[in-house]
């Protein structure tokens, strides 16, 4: 009895899975259209052993989540701290207190800086060549606020060095560093630098660079500044590679170089079209 028990049971179970599957034909037919054979494939199903497994792997998926411990909550990423708010007036009504000014004398020092934007001014960033690093005429300025920076604006085309000077509100941009630092080469902080003198060559020169020429200048007026102490054998002036546009800037040649000397002895500083010219050694 045992034995028969044992395979009515194992015929139950058979009945029963096959009971969880479904099957679907495939014929399969000649060249004329006639049934040559037909396939009959199993197709499972999910059965009632299928759904517990998925009731139980839910079950085991919840407990797990219910003991993990909770997550802390992300924080809030931190505003950015508001920058200083600026004071605006009517004059300035942007509250800037960095401004652009240009056309100036090639000689004008920090105090004269000043006195043309009537304030007193905490940075100042002078505007040089790259390649000679010759000053260009033009500076970055910061006046002491932004009172004092609308009314230097309003003085803007007013007489310096007899050149109209143009001052204009120049906030920064993104990114740039400002005020400037104090290691900036471009930088002037409140001190005015003495440029030093090539020495004389020992053998003497012929050539004398000369520096702070009014753009306005000619050769002409040159040769007659030069005319009574040393009269000018050639003039060859510096210009931008790109735009070719006048430095401010070339070099002089003689006839001898006791000219040379008598040349930058008397002429050094002297004002030709407005600006008192820079003359130096130079091989």
């Amino acid at each position: 009895m045992d034995a028969d028990a044992a395979k009515k049971e194992r015929k139950k179970k058979k009945s029963k899975k096959k009971s969880n599957q479904s099957s679907v034909a495939f014929c399969i037919v000649d060249g004329d259209g006639a049934v040559k054979e037909v396939v009959k494939k199993d197709k499972k199903r999910k059965g009632e052993n299928d759904k517990k497994k998925e009731k139980k792997k839910k079950r085991r998926k919840d407990a797990d989540d219910a003991a993990a411990p909770a997550a802390a909550p992300t924080a809030a990423p931190s505003a950015p701290a508001a920058p200083a708010p600026k004071t605006k007036t009517a004059d300035n009504p942007t509250g800037a207190t960095r401004l652009f000014m240009g056309n100036l004398p090639w000689s004008i020092t920090d105090d004269q800086l000043a006195e043309a934007c009537g304030c007193e001014l905490k940075a100042i960033k002078r505007i040089t060549d790259k390649e000679s690093g010759k000053f260009y005429g033009s500076v970055f300025v910061e006046a002491s606020d932004a009172a004092a920076a609308g009314a230097a604006v309003k003085r803007s085309g007013q007489d310096v060095g007899g050149r109209p000077v143009k001052i204009a509100f120049a906030p920064p941009r993104p990114g740039d560093v400002w005020p400037p630092r104090g290691n900036d080469s471009q930088t002037r902080q409140k001190e005015t630098v003495v440029r030093e003198k090539t020495p004389r060559p020992a053998d003497g020169t012929l050539k004398l660079f000369i520096g702070n020429v009014a753009y306005e200048a000619t050769d002409s007026d040159v040769r007659k500044l030069f005319e009574p102490v040393a009269p000018i054998r050639g003039v060859r002036w510096v210009t931008h590679k790109h735009s070719g546009e006048f430095k401010g800037c070339g070099y002089l040649s003689f006839h001898s170089c006791e000219e040379t000397d008598a040349a930058l002895e008397q002429l050094d500083g002297a004002e030709l079209c407005g600006r008192r010219i820079r003359l130096d050694y130079t091989e």
